[in-house]
């Protein structure tokens, strides 16, 4: 007889999975749990505040992002109540999984697809759970993150179905067509943005049906028309109340509607887009039949109907408002707006960004926080919802209107150059300030106050958002120089400078803000127009000019005209002694190789102290749909005339196939290494290497640089390394005229030059180097990267030109042999592991690499002090014979005619060999240790796969189980399969550590899913024998008992962050990381071990 079982009890099953509330799974609350620490609050309010509004149980939380959220219908099954779960849940737009408990069974729902008005019935789940075996088969072997992992593979279906994503879409289209139908751009975002907010107040119930009635007044054809049935079947509580859309249905009711809002709440709130008189009727209606959700059948149905605002979150809506304003064509925005380089920041990106710097130490202080290119105000927003959050917490109560307004009064700060986005900007706020308090407080609170800055600051004019260039002067800086213009009646440069106090005042105090964040332009702050191919200085005063004229009366070194590092600098004069500045920046400003941006650094880092820095280049594509420059966040301080700089936090993110499906950055891999600020400021190189490398990665180019550089070995009285030359209209002379055009673009490293490389010389140049470029022995590099090769390089003598995209080092005078050591060098996986690891331009927005890279590339033409002439000239040999084969290489066709030609396969399996047989003479030409050689093989099979492939990289495929689960032997014959060289190297490394052999024993265990691996070491020796072909480790169990304690939450995170997780006790020390190839190479290995043996000193323990 089977015992029914309740979708209750299938949801607790599910809960016990995720370990309660150390592993993220937290109640749906509006308010703070009692015992709750303020700073969870503060970091997830948001969310279980949205939850319980729609009436959850519990979100599942990863770090501080939602992934699912768990809810249950009680009574009689109906297809309604489900589908108004499912839309109200998928409304969040933050998770992507629904579980919903039935009566009778559990069903798991992907929040990636919209709910339908046709096919209320037809909602597919991902999974249905009736039994609890059921709940074990599919989810009981799996890790929480493990979990996470495979429902977000299965809610892949279409990210375009998000609520967020859709959203925005479905507005763009409504945008569309509004203006073809005749509206202006700026009216028909006015009349959205209005509906938007109407939407709002009514599913927040701030105003009903009297408020309506109220508007009315005696009007008999407008209270018809409030009576009027809806003409569509309404789902949900609140939409059943909605009656704008009948006001739609009245022009002059309409118009009426949005009078008496803009009387009532005051305020900037009904500065969106000043065009009521110019809404139509037609248009009107055409916005109600998109509300309604009511469009033609030639169109795709719009879910505007679908939208419950009192759970969608507020910064979706401000951000369609952002959208809005950078869609409004270049001859509808003000002068100003042409020269702002502006672009949407992400919400997930601004709140990290917040999480890292308003932690609750920095909110107990109350600071006051600055954004200085505000733009439509999502770093203001989420700020001031942060600040608020924290507020509730530490009071354990919600806050009072004047409480809110004192927070937007005293602590929220932005400043923006154009006036459409500081109205954007002041709107957000206002939903910001609306949404922090009930319904009936609201009204009751009285008008809002302003809070675009004017001529006047009171309780009614906060002064908020200031319409100004940031780099305008402060009063204190205009006196300071007017102080000086009266002193000094001529001087060099006084014009620049008078052209600066001619532009307008910023009114700030400097040195006033506790926190400075923001996401500043990052192209080049161009004061510069193109006329007729050449530049032509811009009307003086503008934002740009007036920018490079402050940094220039202060004496700031700027390279490439970077605003960047304008905001950079700029913020440091409006922050306090021991305030904290955080930035999105160009990652040009820490990778840039140019002599402008390296004095830059040196100037800059001199008076700071970075204190974090978060690499999201490798995940840009996810976060900025239409962008691809690389950034960065940057963290630092002013520095005290006394202190010295510390370490830098270097966070890098990783692209993987997890957060491609769910675009949140709480599941976003990131790798973290400390780095001496001193180091950074002292090797420039070392922005890059940590980016993909480690201490070790830094130590051996260290090393390598102390190794004599390629341009040591060239003639300098002869013919200078260079670039080919540039398109143009001059026509070419001398041998340039004659001599054919090497394509870059279809060059190859190996294997004899081919006739289709070549065309015709060129017509007309525009720069035409030394001719001499173009004929002797001499090395050539394409600039731009080819992967997986990475840097393509050819030794040539035969006589011919190529354009600026090659490099060119002459050989004048040197030795055959010496010419193939050097591309050896450059062919071999050290020498282009040296190139990755230092060019700022590999792996930035265009790939390549300079000449100085080229120049700088260590080489050995002699055998170096101590090193056997006998060990270089081998090498040296095996080197020029290596480059011999494969210069001459050639896959030659065998259709099984000629014996005596290898097949293709065979031919590329030597060509292989030959190339490992490089690599191996390369190493022993710079006489490399045998873990320096397992750091560079390791990074190409994987490091450099994972970025360059990302979540399809082999990098991330886990290792099988071995056979033998245990040994005490240890190397290739150990039986541990794909771990044996992982195993090999951690005992070889601790052994060094400790000056001594040291015998240890190993046993590898996981769950069934082999998607997490332990590998136990037992410093005794002692070992527990486990059976061959080990499918199932019951020990696994105990593992995990044993990790719970250490730090859960961390735990949780750590599989998502790629940080291994490791235990220790008297007898041996155990290893846990997610099961991919990467994690277990010999060089994590040596890492582990290096990790472990420091731990063991930390705690007074001795492993001897």
């Amino acid at each position: 007889m089977s015992i029914q079982i309740s979708g209750r009890q299938l949801l607790d099953k599910v809960y016990s999975l995720f370990g309660g509330a150390a592993n993220g799974l937290i109640p749906a609350t509006s308010v703070p749990m009692p015992g709750d620490e303020p700073g969870r609050w503060t970091d997830i309010g948001e969310w279980t505040t949205l939850a319980s509004r729609l009436g959850a149980e519990m979100l599942l939380f990863v770090q501080n992002d939602p992934v699912f959220i768990f809810s249950s219908i009680a009574g009689p099954l109906d297809d309604d109540l489900i589908y108004e779960a499912y839309r109200r849940a998928w409304c969040m737009s933050g998770p992507f999984c629904l579980f919903l408990a039935l009566p009778n069974a559990l069903h798991v729902y992907a929040l990636t697809t919209p709910p339908l008005q046709s096919e209320i019935a037809a909602l597919d789940p991902l999974i249905i759970f009736e039994r609890l075996d059921q709940v074990d088969e599919a989810l009981g072997g799996l890790s929480p993150a493990g979990i996470i992992e495979k429902l977000a593979a299965g809610a892949e279906r279409s990210q375009t179905g998000r609520a967020d994503i859709r959203l925005v879409n479905d507005l763009k289209r409504v945008r569309q067509a509004l203006i073809s139908s005749g509206m202006a751009a700026s009216a028909a975002h006015s009349l959205i943005g209005r509906s938007i907010l109407i939407r709002y107040l009514e599913d927040r119930q701030i105003i009903g049906g009297k408020y309506f009635r109220q508007v009315a007044g005696e009007n008999s054809e407008w209270l018809r028309l409030l009576s009027t049935p809806p003409e569509r079947p309404v789902f949900g509580a609140t939409a059943r109340d909605r009656l704008f859309d009948r006001v739609l249905l009245d022009a002059k009711f309409t118009l009426a509607f949005f009078d008496r809002l803009a009387k009532d709440f005051n305020g900037d709130l009904f500065a969106i887009g000043e065009k009521g008189n110019s809404f139509k009727t037609e248009h009107l209606l055409e916005m109600r039949k998109f509300l309604l959700g009511d469009t033609d059948k030639e169109q795709p149905e719009l879910f505007f109907w679908a939208y419950d605002f009192e759970i969608v979150p507020l910064s979706l809506i401000s951000s369609i408002y952002e959208e809005f304003y950078h869609a409004v064509p270049l001859e509808e925005q003000t002068a100003g707006a042409l020269d702002d380089n502006t672009h949407f920041t992400p919400i997930t990106l601004v709140q990290d960004v917040l999480d890292r710097l308003l932690p609750v130490s920095v909110l107990e202080t109350r600071p006051r926080i600055l954004d200085p290119a505000c733009g439509s105000g999502i770093f203001l927003v989420e700020a001031f919802k942060r600040m608020v959050r924290f507020e509730v917490s530490s009071r354990q109560r919600k806050l009072t209107s004047s409480e809110l307004r004192l927070i937007l009064q005293n602590q929220i700060c932005g400043v923006e150059l154009r006036q459409e986005a500081a109205r954007v900007a002041a709107f957000s706020l206002y939903l910001a300030l609306l949404d922090s308090q009930d319904p009936s407080d609201i009204l009751a609170a009285g008008p809002m106050p302003h809070l675009i800055g004017g001529a006047v600051r009171d309780d009614l004019h906060f002064g908020t958002v200031l319409v100004a260039n940031a780099f305008d002067l402060m009063a204190h800086e205009r006196e300071e120089i007017d102080a000086f213009n009266n002193l000094r009646k001529r001087y060099a440069g006084k014009a620049d400078v008078v052209e600066l106090l001619a532009a307008g005042t910023l009114d700030l105090r400097p040195n006033s803000f506790d926190v400075i964040v923001g996401n500043p332009p990052w192209q080049e702050a161009a004061d510069y127009v193109i006329e007729d191919g050449k530049e032509a200085l811009r009307k003086k005063g503008g934002a740009a000019r007036v920018a490079l004229l402050w940094a220039q009366r202060y004496g700031y070194l700027i390279g490439d005209k970077s605003y960047s590092q304008l905001f950079l600098y700029r913020c440091l004069s409006l922050l306090k002694p021991k305030g904290r500045c955080g930035l999105l920046v160009s990652a040009k400003v820490l990778w840039n190789a140019r002599d402008t941006s390296r004095a830059f650094r040196r100037q800059f880092l001199g008076q700071v102290n970075v204190h974090e820095v978060v690499n999201y280049t490798h995940v840009r594509r996810l976060l900025f749909a239409e962008a691809t420059a690389p950034f960065m966040f940057l963290h630092y301080s002013a520095r005290e005339e006394t202190s010295r700089s510390g370490m830098v936090s270097y966070w890098s993110a990783r692209r993987t196939s997890l957060v491609e499906k769910t675009r949140t950055i709480g599941l976003m891999q990131m790798e973290r290494h400390f780095v001496r600020q001193t180091d950074l400021e002292a090797f420039d190189y070392l922005w890059k290497t940590y980016w993909w490398g480690n201490h070790r990665d830094a130590a051996l180019i260290g090393r390598l640089g102390m190794e004599r550089p390629l341009s040591d070995f060239l003639n300098k009285d002869g013919c200078l390394p260079g670039y080919g030359w540039q398109k143009g209209s001059k026509p070419a002379r001398g041998d340039l005229a004659t001599l054919r055009e090497l394509s870059s673009r279809a060059i190859e490293p190996f294997g004899p030059s081919k006739e289709n490389w070549f065309g015709d010389p060129p017509k007309g140049v525009g720069r035409q180097p030394d001719e001499r470029l173009y004929r002797g022995m001499r090395l050539l590099t394409k600039t731009g990267i080819s992967e997986p090769q990475g840097t393509v390089s050819r030794l040539e003598t035969a006589p011919f030109s190529f354009r600026h995209t090659v490099y060119c080092v002459p050989l004048d005078g040197w030795k055959e042999r010496d010419g193939k050591i050097a591309i050896g060098v450059f062919w071999s996986s050290l020498g282009r592991y040296r190139l990755f690891m230092t060019a700022g331009s590999w792996g930035g927005w265009f790939d390549k690499v300079t000449g100085e890279d080229i120049l700088s590339m260590p080489l050995r033409l002699e055998a170096s002090w101590g090193m056997p002439k006998a060990e270089f000239e081998a090498a040296a040999e095996t080197i020029a014979k290596s480059v011999t084969f494969l210069q001459e290489f050639e896959l030659k066709n065998n259709e099984l005619t000629d014996p005596s030609v290898p097949s293709a396969e065979e031919q590329l399996e030597m060509l292989t060999e030959v190339r490992q047989e490089l690599d191996r003479a390369v190493y022993d030409l710079f006489e490399l240790s045998e873990p320096e050689r397992n750091l560079i093989d390791d990074f190409w099979k994987n490091e450099h796969d994972f970025f360059w492939k990302g979540p399809d990289s082999t990098a991330l495929l886990g290792l099988e189980r071995p056979e033998i689960g245990s040994s005490t032997t240890i190397g290739p014959d150990s039986g541990a399969g794909a771990f044996s060289r992982y195993i090999s190297a951690f005992a070889e490394e601790l052994s060094q550590r400790l000056s001594k052999p040291i015998r240890l024993s190993w046993s590898i265990t996981g769950p069934e899913t082999f998607d997490i691996v332990g590998i136990r070491f037992n410093v005794t020796g002692a070992t527990q024998k486990h059976p061959q072909g080990l499918q199932s480790d019951p020990a696994w169990e105990s593992v995990l008992e044993r990790m719970r304690p250490k730090q859960a939450q961390d735990d949780h995170r750590s599989f998502f962050d790629n940080r291994p997780i490791r235990i220790s006790d008297n007898s041996g020390f155990m290893i846990v990381k997610s099961n991919k190839q990467r994690n277990w190479t010999a060089t994590r290995a040596r890492e582990d071990a290096e990790a472990v043996n420091v731990s063991f000193l930390r705690a007074g323990q001795n492993l001897q």
